[in-house]
């Protein structure tokens, strides 16, 4: 059976490695990587028509939306 100490070995960095990949994809391959993407499959594709990808971010504080 494992011990306790291997199992942290194991555990404690892959969770560093998880929080360090949703950063990369919070910052950069979200609003970057897949926007870029869809240009390149539109213009694979030849379709003649922009693709937008948007997120709309929206702060509120105390139910209003700045």
């Amino acid at each position: 059976m494992a011990s306790i100490d291997e199992i942290l070995n194991f555990v404690v960095p892959a969770v560093l490695i998880l929080i360090a990949a949703g950063f990369l994809y919070t910052k950069f391959i979200g609003p970057w990587v897949v926007p870029m993407l869809a240009k390149l499959w539109g213009w694979i594709s030849g379709s003649s028509e922009e693709i937008h990808i948007s997120k709309r971010k929206e702060i509120s504080y105390g139910g209003e939306t700045w």
